[in-house]
């Protein structure tokens, strides 16, 4: 109703259907025949287009001309090869019809970028694909120089995304160029001042580019200027109720600077030392409590765990850990890391008293980094000995606290997908590491039989975690790893002891139960007969800690179902493995399941006697 009575939206309305009325006419198409007996449909208006029409008729095609060329131009940099559908001679021509002065001296938005994309990435184009003798190549890297000039708009958001820059073609161009044989004397110094990038994404795939330099001493400079950023100075007010950021501002300046004076230096410098967890200051009269004269707080400068999520991942450190140079120095950066965030998630200053265990808002600025900092410990854990890996990188974890797991849980998926799913061989220190996790997991309180909700298993961690400990932590096939979630289980027995370790103990919960028939179902035929009977048979010796928790659930049909699986595959059975899946089966019926009953008279177990506990036979 607001629409109809709107005459400048009715008017538009109008135009458009008087404009589209003739698509619907067949006296307004045309058949054109072309050679071979084919033939094309033309479309042809009845009426000439108005100014206004054409005017955005060339506005359309230019910008559906401008975006093949982009399109064009990112595909053949992402597939290493030219794309047959634009020759590379027709790119440069479009583009240069569009080059002028004043193009890339600002930074456009969304609906009028085209022209300054355009020229960055047929650029990026001809750096990576033309002949270095090309005449083309002056042109490209004088585009490339003004785009690194480029100024944002004002009060441009850092955080936005724009996949268009033209900047991250500059980045694309620098990286290429410094895997040449000749490249340009300034290439690092341009990445590191577009590291410093207003933009995130840009300075995110700057870093990328300069951890993945071929030169090993660029690699850790720039470890040692992202290791910079990650120091924030925290804001002052200033008289006019602004926010003073120019501390920070100076800090990134400055950290440039010792980056560029680095790269020149003899001396191999360690990477920037972690602020404190927490600092103590003088507390405010009106919060004391019990006649407290300090209180904890965050340091300044602090350390930025948001950011350093986004660019400690990216270091190299497989590298530098398989280096003797750089190793020592590795080491000592990764315990200061666990040291800070277990001192932070996990304050040493805390007593009974105080609950409040940190702000929310602190919490969610760790998720990230937890995530982040469990992966680290992962890569690191094969490349160090295991009792530094044990005691200095995992222990902070293993404690009872339930924070612990924030950082145990993503370093166990990492463990399990990256070392035993994806490695061609299993590398030292991992199923050692394993077990300390499962150690922690099955002496959780949740595990206790008499607790209140014993076996409930609840958050986002400790699912995780259990998933991860019995090698199910992806949902999908991955057809490209090594073992296990490629549907191969010829090696299932290496992950035996771990899985015997917790089923044993914990076994017995229902989400620990679902998750291990999973790994039996996901396994096959390939699960020994053996290790399944005795996993089993333990769990449901402990199954009244669950308290009737299985109750209306699967979990009796499902093991039934893997029992009948085994004993097919395996037919038939050893004895000693008959009479193990035909106690399963006495203690499924018991818990009402009809298929183990029918089970029990199939050719695998109608003749077995199962052993009695006090007479012997049965």
């Amino acid at each position: 109703a607001e629409q109809r009575s709107n005459t400048a939206l009715t008017a538009e309305l109008m135009e458009k259907a008087k404009r589209w009325a003739p698509l619907g006419d067949i006296k307004n198409y045309r058949k054109y025949e072309q050679d071979e007996g084919t033939a094309f449909i033309g479309f042809e208006p009845p009426d000439p287009l108005s100014p206004d029409h054409e005017k955005r008729m060339i506005e359309n095609t230019t910008f559906l001309q401008e975006h093949s060329v982009i399109g064009w131009a990112t595909q053949s940099v992402a597939a290493n090869a030219l794309q047959p559908q634009i020759d590379l001679e027709a790119a440069v021509a479009f583009a240069k019809e569009r080059d002028g002065r004043d193009v890339l001296t600002l930074r456009r938005d969304a609906e009028n970028h085209g022209s300054q994309t355009v020229l960055s990435a047929v650029a990026v184009a001809i750096i990576r694909f033309a002949h270095p003798e090309s005449p083309h190549h002056t042109w490209a890297w004088d585009v490339m120089d003004r785009v690194a000039k480029m100024a944002e708009p004002a009060n441009v958001f850092g955080g936005e995304r724009i996949p268009w820059h033209p900047a991250k073609h500059l980045v694309v161009a620098l990286f290429h160029d410094r895997k040449s044989s000749t490249p340009r004397p300034n290439d690092v110094k341009n990445l590191m001042a577009m590291a410093m990038h207003p933009n995130d994404s840009v300075s995110e795939i700057a870093f990328d580019a300069l951890l993945a330099d071929p030169d090993e001493y660029v690699r850790w400079v720039a470890a040692q200027m992202a290791t910079d950023l990650c120091i924030h100075y925290a804001f002052e007010m200033s008289d006019d109720g602004q926010q003073d950021l120019s501390a920070n501002q100076k800090a990134r300046r400055d950290s440039v600077a010792r980056a560029l004076s680095r790269l020149n230096a003899t001396a191999l410098e360690s990477l920037t030392t972690i602020p404190p967890a927490w600092v103590q200051s003088p507390r405010r009269p009106r919060f004391g409590r019990n006649g407290e004269a300090f209180e904890w707080g965050d340091p300044n400068p602090s350390f930025d765990p948001q950011l350093a999520a986004k660019l400690f991942v990216k270091f190299p450190i497989e590298k530098w850990l398989a280096s003797a140079t750089y190793k020592q120095l590795v080491e000592h950066w990764l315990v200061q890391l666990v040291n800070w965030t277990a001192e932070r998630m996990m304050p040493s200053w805390q007593d009974s008293r105080d609950r409040r265990r940190g702000s929310s808002s602190d919490a969610a600025k760790l998720t990230e980094w937890n995530s982040a900092l469990g992966q680290l410990i992962a890569r690191a854990a094969p490349l160090v000995m295991l009792t530094f890996a044990r005691h200095e990188l995992l222990a902070p974890f293993l404690t009872n606290d339930d924070h612990g797991l924030r950082v145990l849980e993503p370093f166990a998926t990492e463990v399990v997908t990256r070392h035993v799913l994806d490695a061609p061989t299993v590398p030292p220190n991992t199923f050692e590491l394993l077990d300390d996790c499962a150690t922690r997991l099955i002496q959780d309180p949740v595990f206790t039989p008499d607790n209140y909700r014993a076996g409930e298993v609840g958050g986002w961690d400790m699912p995780k975690l259990i998933k991860a400990l019995l090698f199910v932590p992806i949902d999908q096939a991955a057809s490209g790893s090594a073992r296990f979630a490629n549907g191969d289980w010829s090696q299932v027995a290496i992950i035996m002891p771990l899985v015997t370790k917790v089923i044993a103990s914990a076994g017995w919960s229902m989400f620990v139960a679902q998750t291990f028939i999973t790994l039996c179902e996901r396994a096959g035929t390939a699960y020994p007969a053996f290790d399944f009977a005795a996993q089993v048979n333990a769990m449901l010796d402990a199954l009244p800690n669950a308290k009737g928790a299985w109750s209306g659930t699967t979990l009796p049909a499902r093991i039934a179902a893997s029992v009948q699986r085994l004993a097919d595959a395996n037919f038939p059975l050893r004895r000693d493995d008959a009479q193990s899946l035909l106690r399963i089966l006495d203690a499924l019926i018991d818990l009402g399941d009809r298929r183990s009953a029918a089970l029990e008279q199939t050719g695998a177990f109608k003749n077995v006697q199962r052993p009695n506990r006090e007479h012997g036979a049965r």
